[in-house]
């Protein structure tokens, strides 16, 4: 349909002068050609009614809304529509800027356009625009200006450069007055000298030959005297760079000095003015006086802000992200030592705000100053949250690891089986040495005829000691496969029962927790502690028997040497005990930096698209590193204290092993102890010490438990404030719900009351609808009737009953929610519409999407067994929204919540979605609505208006609230049409006003006849393709 006049100044008229208004403006005209040149005038007049400083602002907004998604929409359809709209708009903000400003303020605002021009912001008609305007100012002063783009080196017209360039221009001017000579003469000379040394050519006489050699010889001195000069200009001119480099380094870095020492200052001085105006707003107490309004009404003086710097309105161009290229080395995350991060940031601009300001104030213009909310928000409250460091004593007492040891006491039978083949394995692994000692006794006692051991000949003796070798052999494999599927086992269950316990906490917990470091514990700490109890267990107690039994056939082979070997023992022990507690609190801190990554990467891939649309890979990928490079720094002191521990403990062994030599060699040549005693006590030496590294790593491993097991019992001790499994079973949820003098914080936010004395009633199977503005609480109603959170003070009845002491599940079982951004799973359509009544047949959740309008679901190849996507990423919006409606109808809830369930969809899907709510509405339930836009409003029977202030600002129908001009629904209508505009500023007038009703239909005609011409556009192409395959 025609848009009128009236029609567009009403929508101008919804349009200030901040960031997205120019957006809405330029996508107004793009997709309304029509109107183009009507809403260029229109805006323009606008412009010129502004302020200074707003016009000045639109130099960088122009700039910005390149990279806007208009910008680049513009790039790929209705380019000329883009061009002619934004050409004089920002020509014209230029011209103002330029303006009555000094010729400081013109030189700085040339070089913006310079940098325009050289990086290609604008496109070449709006640039020339730019350019031609200035020059109409420039001769309407009479000056004359120089070109965009000119050189202080090459313009005749600019001011004669410094001193110190005047031999680097004198150098370079000699470089290029020789390169051309240079050219031409070593161009001339291997012309010359191929033609002379060629093989092809013919060799003359010899007097011809000499002279023809003589000029060559001539060219290519001469051509060795013109590089010559070359080279040394070129030198020459390089001295004098690296001269003025170096001298331009030592002034950077006073320059740097200086700078910090004024940024020191200036953040000193900023604090002392913050307090002296704080205490002269405090002696003032509240003005008396007329108040000053920010936009110059009359009889009230406004101080215009200081004019800001041209040069930093004009951000740096945006570098795209691109892989290294295949010959460059990729950057290391553990090698590098900071993520390049040097990239300018735009100016920010301030948004428009409502609350009033002190006019005076120029700071207020570019910063946000903290409000009593925010102060009241900052007092946060994490009983909740767990503890991240997981700081426990840095003792771990016995009772400690005896929980962590308990852990496994489900698997005590098989730990026992195993327990016994270790004994075994052990034992035959313990009776080598002193095998080995009596056959080498045996060895040296020269030629016996009948040679026994033990009763045995040693044939008898090698087969019997083969087969206690085969037995150790099978008990060790029996020890070890029985301990892997036991520890499989443990983690199963310690992850089955975390994750249990985790799903039954309340919201508080998930609002001071992180996901990633809740899911690190269901992972990797879980992976510890199975270790610790089975594996690492086994092995302490492997290294316990064995040394112990080799200790005590130590003590009966030899008494001395077994004391010599006890002076070793008590540094090496005290050494492990101090590295095990090293080992366990740094195993805690890794355990926690893991957690981090771990949430890092699961927000930043789950959310993959968003980053990619910002160009945030770079500060992503920078943000893992950092991370990376903590962990590697963890990692790299605990490397450090496992190889002072471990080289230190084996140079006492290996000293420990020389002294046993010495002196156990001494005692064979004295006849004290023979040969084979001796090396079975050196086996067993080996043995005893293996054993004690074993003990000295178990121990260490154990604390390396202790630690994971200490995050994992914090989460299994916590008890949930709501108990899902406590009070009265709901078996029907329809009647009256009350809310009476309800008061309500968020647990973590405790100082910042969302409710205060909220009271109201919803009777029975009606329809209302909840209104407010953002952040008056309007979701909080939602989550305090699903018992999300408590209410502080008050209670929340239904039918007469307080839902704080019914059963938590049974009262969710009757209440359906769709929000505004529905949540679907990994798995197929019918999973989905089935998530709130898993035993559900095939046939109710056919009628279920038959009801939501789910028709998309007959084009799917696989119709309901169509797999949705990691959270429903293969459906568009409204294909999500229907499937949230079918899982609330087939759950056929007693009170239906609609949280802004149409606000972000499109004409065609909101009609879709609207028609199957409108089945839910028709229903025996009690739907609670949240919305924002109109149509929804009007659809209910009642409206809910909250305020800021956490209670009921008015209740009654759309027509008697409407039918009240002052009455705060009326004017949250009138601020949401007017775009957020407030009301009293905007330019009013009978010929522009079209009402709510009259915007709607227009908005509503447009939509169909866009849809129409599409769908006319795809049966043309469609009837082509058919005529041109049946030519074919």
């Amino acid at each position: 349909m025609a848009y009128n006049d009236d029609a567009v100044l009403a929508r101008l008229s919804a349009l200030n002068e901040s960031h997205d208004s120019i957006a809405t403006a330029a996508q107004w005209i793009m997709f309304h050609k029509r109107h183009a040149d009507r809403t260029v005038a229109l805006w323009m007049q606008r412009l010129k009614d502004s302020s200074a400083t707003r016009r000045l602002s639109l130099i960088y907004l122009a700039n910005a809304s390149q990279h806007t998604e208009v910008a680049q929409q513009s790039r790929i359809r209705r380019k000329e529509d883009f061009i002619i709209a934004f050409s004089p708009i920002i020509a014209e903000a230029t011209a103002l800027a330029y303006k009555g400003a000094p010729a400081e303020i013109h030189g700085k605002l040339r070089r913006v356009i310079d940098v325009w021009k050289d990086r290609n912001i604008f496109e070449a008609p709006i640039q020339n625009a730019i350019e031609a305007r200035l020059d109409e100012l420039d001769k309407a002063k009479g000056t004359s200006r120089p070109g965009f783009g000119s050189s202080p080196f090459t313009s005749n017209t600019a001011a004669a450069p410094p001193p110190e360039f005047a031999p680097l221009i004198s150098g370079l001017q000699k470089v290029q007055k020789l390169s051309a000579p240079l050219k031409s003469t070593l161009e001339s000379a291997n012309q010359e000298y191929e033609k002379q040394t060629g093989p092809s050519v013919a060799v003359p006489s010899a007097p011809v030959f000499a002279a023809r050699l003589n000029g060559l010889l001539k060219t290519l001195s001469n051509a060795e005297t013109t590089t010559r000069e070359s080279v040394a200009a070129r030198e020459s001119l390089i001295a004098d760079l690296e001269k003025m480099l170096q001298e331009h380094r030592s002034e950077l870095e006073i320059a740097h000095e200086a700078l910090s020492q004024l940024s020191a200052r200036k953040v000193e001085i900023e604090e002392k003015k913050q307090q002296v105006e704080l205490a002269i707003m405090r002696a003032l107490g509240p003005a008396d006086g007329n108040e000053s309004h920010p936009n110059g009404e009359e009889g009230v003086s406004v101080q215009e802000p200081g004019r800001p710097e041209m040069e930093a309105l004009t951000p740096p161009a945006m570098e795209e992200f691109t892989p290294p290229p295949p010959d460059t080395e990729p950057l290391s995350p553990i090698d590098e030592t900071e993520v390049n991060t040097e990239m300018e940031e735009p100016p920010k601009q301030k948004p428009q705000s409502s609350s009033k300001k002190d006019p005076n104030d120029d700071e207020a213009d570019f910063e946000f100053k903290k409000s009593d909310r925010a102060t009241q928000a900052a007092q946060v409250n994490l009983a909740a949250k767990l503890s991240k460091d997981s700081k426990q004593p840095a003792k771990a007492g016995l009772k400690e690891i005896w929980r962590l040891i308990k852990v496994a006491r489900p698997e005590l039978r098989w730990l026992g089986i195993a327990f016994i083949f270790l004994v075994i394995s052990s034992s035959v692994t313990m009776s080598i040495p002193f095998s080995v000692g009596r056959i080498l006794d045996l060895a040296t006692k020269g030629e016996v005829e009948d040679i026994r051991l033990f009763g045995l000949t040693l044939n008898q003796f090698f087969i019997g000691l083969a087969g206690i070798l085969t037995l150790g052999a099978m008990a060790n494999f029996g020890r070890v496969i029985l301990l892997r599927i036991v520890g499989e086992r443990v983690v199963a269950r310690l992850r089955s029962q975390l994750y249990r316990r985790t799903y039954v906490q309340d919201a508080e917990f998930f609002d001071a927790n992180r996901v990633g470091d809740l899911i690190s514990r269901l992972s990797s700490d879980t992976v510890i502690v199975g270790k610790s109890v089975t594996q690492n267990l086994s092995d302490g107690l492997r290294a316990l028997f064995s040394g112990g039994a080799g200790f005590a056939i130590m003590v009966w082979t030899s008494p001395k040497l077994t004391g010599l070997l006890l002076l070793m023992f008590p540094p090496i022990a005290i050494g492990a005990f101090f590295y095990g507690r090293a080992i366990r609190n740094i195993s805690r801190s890794i355990q926690k930096n893991l957690g981090t990554l771990t949430k890092i990467a699961e927000e930043r891939l789950g959310n993959i698209k968003t980053s990619q649309a910002f160009v945030g890979e770079v500060q992503e990928v920078g943000r893992y590193n950092r991370q990376i490079r903590r962990i590697f720094a963890l990692g790299k002191k605990e490397s450090l204290v496992a190889a002072t521990f471990f080289a230190s403990t084996g140079w006492a062994g290996n000293m420990t092993i020389l002294a046993m030599l010495v002196v156990g060699g001494s005692f064979v040549r004295g006849g004290t102890m023979s040969l084979g005693d001796l090396t079975s006590f050196m086996m067993y030496t080996a043995f005893a010490g293996s054993s004690l590294f074993g003990l000295s790593g178990f121990y260490s491993e154990l604390m390396k438990g202790v630690g994971a097991a200490s995050r994992l019992f914090e989460l299994q001790d916590r008890r949930p404030g709501i108990h899902q499994t406590v009070g009265k079973p709901v078996k029907s949820a329809q009647g009256p719900i009350r809310f009476s003098n309800v008061s309500f914080a968020y647990p973590t936010r405790p100082a910042v009351k969302i409710f205060n004395g909220l009271d109201f009633e919803i009777p029975s199977g009606s329809n209302v609808c909840v209104v407010g503005p953002s952040g008056g609480g309007k979701s909080t109603v939602a989550s305090l009737l699903l018992r999300f959170y408590n209410p502080t003070e008050g209670s929340i009845s239904i039918n007469g009953v307080d839902i704080s002491g019914m059963n938590v599940k049974s009262l969710r079982r009757r209440i359906g929610m769709v929000s505004q951004e529905p949540v679907l799973f990994s798995g197929t359509i019918a999973e989905n519409i089935a998530y709130g009544k898993p035993h559900a047949s095939r046939t109710e959740i056919i009628a279920a999407a038959r009801r939501a309008n789910c028709n998309f679901i007959s084009d799917l190849p696989d119709g309901l067994e169509t797999q949705v996507g990691a959270r429903g990423s293969q459906l568009s919006g409204g294909q999500k929204q229907r499937i949230a409606i079918a899982r609330a109808l087939l759950k056929d809830p007693d009170i239906l919540i609609l949280d802004e369930a149409t606000s972000a969809l499109d004409a065609e899907s909101e009609t879709l979605v609207n028609e199957a709510l409108a089945g839910l509405l028709r229903g025996h339930n009690t739907t609670i609505s949240i919305a924002h836009r109109l149509s929804t409003i009007k659809r209910s029977d009642q409206i809910i208006v909250l305020n800021n202030e956490g209670k009921v600002a008015e209740i009654g129908s759309y027509t008697q609230l409407a039918a009240n001009k002052d009455s705060a629904f009326s004017k949250l209508m009138e601020w949401q049409m007017s775009g957020g505009e407030i009301p009293e500023k905007r330019a009013s007038s009978a010929a522009a006003h079209i009402t709510e009703a009259e915007y709607m239909e227009q908005e509503r005609q447009t939509d169909e006849e866009e849809l129409i011409e599409e769908e006319e556009q795809k049966e043309d192409e469609a009837k082509s393709e058919t005529t041109e395959q049946k030519q074919r």
